[in-house]
């Protein structure tokens, strides 16, 4: 059976501060997301990955592919840099869906922050078996589009993570 669920150490902490200091500077593409009160909660802001990062991530992504999944499908070379503040959440969703979503093949999130610099915020993965991602700094998780995951809320301090995607045709 595939694992649903992948993670491996991949950036260094000054590789999680460029990432951060990205934050804003997507000429407005981001901004705060709120789908319902109840729902969704974040601040978003679209980055390109610099590109001795994104080689990284590229080479570790497709490597956990082909040894997990075997999908076809090519990283993004932007992601989605998220920012928590607290009362911020993510609830149970997929990142699968209609038009340009219906090709996710795999989504990808790398924990920027120190946990010692917020508390909440853990990323849970619901498979065979629910997981609770490492919070190591510069941890990168993996995992099909089409598996239930959340963040939970953020309830002290700033929690940055920086999300990307595998696009292929879609699941048939």
């Amino acid at each position: 059976m595939k694992e649903t669920f992948h993670q491996q150490q991949l950036l260094t902490s000054g590789e999680c501060d460029e990432l951060i200091s990205l934050w804003g500077l997507d000429q407005g593409h981001g901004g705060e997301y709120h789908e319902s009160e109840e729902y969704i909660s974040k601040r978003t802001s679209i980055i390109e990955y610099p590109p001795t990062i994104y080689e990284k991530l590229r080479d570790a992504v497709d490597r956990a592919n082909r040894d997990n999944w075997g999908y076809e499908g090519e990283l993004c070379r932007s992601g989605e840099l998220y920012r928590y503040e607290p009362g911020d959440f993510f609830d149970w969703h997929m990142d699968l869906g209609d038009g340009r979503i219906s090709k996710r093949k795999l989504s990808t999130l790398i924990q920027l922050s120190r946990p010692s610099e917020y508390e909440g915020g853990r990323l849970e993965i619901f498979g065979n078996d629910e997981h609770t991602a490492s919070t190591r700094r510069g941890m990168l998780m993996i995992y099909p589009s089409y598996i239930m995951h959340r963040v939970t809320e953020v309830t002290h301090g700033l929690r940055f993570s920086v999300g990307g995607e595998v696009l292929g045709e879609p699941f048939r």
